[in-house]
């Protein structure tokens, strides 16, 4: 699952604003934002839609896994027109 949400960090701890769906002592990793960079420059509106898509695909963001992909169907049509 992949959801972005705002939270305040208080005494060593980050508290979300809005109700989250998780069971009790779930492991997240967390990517943090701070408003100031989220609302500046266009690499910083990208992040404001971090998250905001899943594609379902557990591979979608193994870029390693996508780079063997890519060179593999890239050799395939390569052989296939010569």
């Amino acid at each position: 699952m992949t959801k972005q949400i705002e939270a305040i960090y208080q005494q060593g701890v980050f508290r979300p604003l809005e109700p989250v769906e998780l069971p009790e002592g779930a492991r997240l990793d967390i990517v943090l934002i701070t408003p100031e960079k989220q609302k500046s420059g266009a690499a910083g509106k990208s992040r404001s839609h971090f998250g905001a898509w899943d594609s379902g695909s557990e591979r979608s963001a193994d870029n390693d896994r996508i780079d063997e992909d890519l060179a593999r169907e890239y050799a395939g049509e390569h052989e296939a027109a010569s």
